[in-house]
């Protein structure tokens, strides 16, 4: 196994929920539009047209 790879069973175990539910639920869930991500660092959204800087 690589890091970064995902093991749908050993998430299942993790998160306590049924391997096939979870896996459903996930896969067909979309990613949030970009207007709604939050910077991790100050929390503010990405401004429009402008490139990430390096990490403070």
């Amino acid at each position: 196994m690589t890091a970064g790879a995902l093991s749908w069973p050993r998430l299942a175990a993790a998160t306590g929920r049924d391997l096939f539910e979870l896996r459903d639920v996930l896969e067909r869930t979309p990613p949030p539009p970009p207007d709604i991500l939050l910077c991790e660092y100050c929390g503010r959204p990405p401004r429009p047209n402008v490139e990430a800087g390096p990490a403070p």
